[in-house]
């Protein structure tokens, strides 16, 4: 394999659809490599947003654990 495909392949590993793939080797093809990276910076952008959201799911059910295991120390188990 060569440097392009194992480029390729890592924008895939890396969760770009095939059309952000073709996009990059556009633009690659064009010599526009300050097209690549900005194209780089919106996916990151993208995937972090993704992370925080994710992060702020995890929070929601971190507080829910935290109440429900407040509630059984103050109240016991009712449902048995």
């Amino acid at each position: 394999m060569n440097d392009w495909q194992d480029m390729m392949r890592d924008l895939r590993d890396a969760g770009c659809d095939e059309d952000t793939v073709e996009r990059f080797g556009a633009l690659g093809t064009q010599g526009d490599t300050q097209g690549q990276l900005e194209l780089l910076f919106r996916h990151r952008k993208r995937l972090l947003e993704k992370v925080h959201e994710r992060e702020q799911q995890i929070c929601c059910l971190d507080y829910l654990t935290y109440q429900l295991e407040k509630g059984e120390a103050k109240h016991g188990d009712h449902s048995k």
